[in-house]
């Protein structure tokens, strides 16, 4: 029941340990692969995944405002300070027909002190779906900083959002590459993307109806849990 805590050095030489003690190593990225392919006897990517149980298990509402969220842990505060301006500025444009929704420990109130926002807190994985179902947004924000870290990361975010049944505009970069910008999500480059994709959101009712219909399909056929439990079994019986 204890936590052991150690410094970063000490933490990369066990991965790299544990990585070549393993007879096969499982990644859910293709560049975590890569990184992790010098040490690794066998790699396999199998991509992170959802479940029917994941999805609303009420109808969504109809908001009087669009509510536009951005949700994560206190290690995205750089990711999030990439939008602050474009978010501002949307903010200014539609204040009447939006309403902004920030989930998180990070100090929303201070970073976005002109603007009027809604905060939520910090709750465990098992609770996260529920307390995004009951925001209930209409569109999911996911900059990303180009770093390492985020390069790494999965596409579980857009999976998840999609699952509540909201519209996503993430950055094009790491996970949100394989995004069909403008079909089943929007992808941004810079600040005028994310104000365009956003205000075109705002602005269209049918754009983030058919965003997330074609979102859904493309989970569907890719990313539940059902379509990649025998790539779990091959490797399980190899």
């Amino acid at each position: 029941g204890e936590v052991f805590r150690y410094p970063s050095q000490m933490r990369s030489i066990f991965v790299q340990m544990f990585i070549q003690l393993a007879d096969i190593v499982v990644v859910t990225t293709e560049a975590l692969r890569q990184l992790y392919t010098p040490w690794a006897k066998d790699i396999r990517v199998i991509p992170n995944c959802v479940s029917t149980e994941m999805r609303r298990d009420v109808p969504k509402a109809i908001n009087e405002k669009i509510k536009i969220l951005w949700s994560g842990s206190n290690s995205h505060l750089p990711d999030l300070k990439l939008i602050i301006d474009p978010l501002k500025n949307i903010y200014k444009k539609y204040q009447d027909k939006v309403e902004f929704h920030f989930q998180g420990g990070l100090p929303f109130e201070e970073l976005f002190s002109d603007m009027t926002i809604r905060t939520h807190p910090m709750v465990s994985f098992g609770d996260y779906l529920n307390l995004i179902q009951e925001i209930n947004p209409d569109i999911s924000i996911a900059p990303l900083d180009r770093n390492i870290f985020n390069l790494s990361k999965s596409n579980l975010k857009y999976l998840q959002m999609t699952l509540m049944e909201a519209a996503f505009v993430g950055s094009a970069y790491g996970p949100y590459l394989t995004i069909d910008n403008g079909v089943d999500g929007f992808t941004c480059k810079s600040n005028h993307d994310w104000e365009k994709h956003l205000s075109n959101l705002i602005e269209n009712e049918d754009v983030r109806i058919n965003c997330i219909k074609n979102a859904t399909k493309y989970i569907n056929n890719c990313f539940m849990i059902e379509k990649l439990l025998p790539k779990w079994k091959e490797m399980l019986m190899y």
